[in-house]
Formats: C-alpha cells, sequence, structure tokens
C-alpha cells in the first residue's frame, strides 16, 4: 500500500551552473525547437481556423449540427491520439534537426486549410472541398500527435 509522507522532500534542489546549462542547449535546441513549432503551427490552425470550415452541403443537418463537432473537435483529437500512439513503433533518430525539418514542413496545411470552404470568404475562391478538409485536418493532427511524442522520447536524458 502506497503511504504519502508529507515530511519527506523528494524535489531535486541543485541548481545548475552556466556551465551545465551551457553543455545542455546544443544537444536539446532542436527537440525543444521542433516541441514549439509543432504546438505553434497547431494553435494557429486548430480549433481557430478549423473551426471555420463548413461543408458546402446547405441547409442539411450535417452542416448546421455535426459537421464541426464531429469532423473539426472529435475526428481531430482522434487522429492526434492515433499519432500518439503510433509513434511507439516509429524508431527515434538521433538528431532533432530531422524532427524540426519534419515540424517545418507542417507549415504547408496552414495555406491549405485557408483554402477549404472556411467561412465568411470574402476574398479567396475554395479550392478544396468537404473530403479533401476532412483529409488534410486528419494528417495534420496525425503529424501533430507523432511529431509529439516522438521527440518527447528522443531528447536526451
Amino acid at each position: 500500500m502506497f503511504v504519502f509522507r508529507i515530511d519527506t522532500n523528494h524535489e531535486d534542489q541543485r541548481n545548475l551552473s552556466t556551465a551545465e546549462w551551457m553543455q545542455i542547449i546544443p544537444k536539446t535546441k532542436w527537440f525543444y525547437a521542433t516541441i514549439i513549432f509543432v504546438e505553434g503551427t497547431t494553435h494557429i490552425v486548430y480549433p481557430g481556423l478549423a473551426a471555420l470550415v463548413v461543408t458546402p452541403l446547405r441547409g442539411t443537418l450535417w452542416r448546421d449540427v455535426y459537421f464541426v463537432p464531429v469532423v473539426t473537435y472529435l475526428g481531430y483529437q482522434v487522429c492526434c491520439l492515433i499519432g500518439r500512439e503510433s509513434a511507439r513503433i516509429v524508431k527515434t533518430p538521433k538528431t532533432g534537426l530531422i524532427l524540426f525539418i519534419l515540424s517545418a514542413i507542417r507549415i504547408v496545411f496552414v495555406p491549405l486549410l485557408i483554402f477549404c470552404n472556411a467561412q465568411p470568404r470574402k476574398h479567396l475562391p475554395v479550392l478544396f472541398g468537404n473530403t479533401t478538409y476532412i483529409i488534410l485536418l486528419s494528417i495534420f493532427a496525425f503529424s501533430e500527435g507523432i511529431l509529439i511524442n516522438t521527440t518527447i522520447v528522443a531528447i536526451p536524458k
């Protein structure tokens, strides 16, 4: 049985010196840059931009009630979870630069999702339909999950 002892302090009270920090930062900079970049591009798209996309099927229950909650929220989270679980079978790279390059490629999804049927639309044409939006958002979510988990596992100890 687990017994919690309030008087026991298990925190590491050691302060790192500047020299120790200068040894750690070069080894981990690409990993942390990857996490920041993945989360940054994710927050550009999801949920703000993604929630604006609607299906072109006018006046249907699917468009009016279910499309945004099911595709944008539930679909995104399911694909992100699948990506996180898929990170178990991916071999972790030795260098964080590979992960950073993969995370930088994700920025391509921002203009692609803008050209989906996001409303209100005043100046830009709709280039991608309903199905393409679902595929793009699924790949975007999957890549977030797999990149974040792979990066966290690959950070040097």
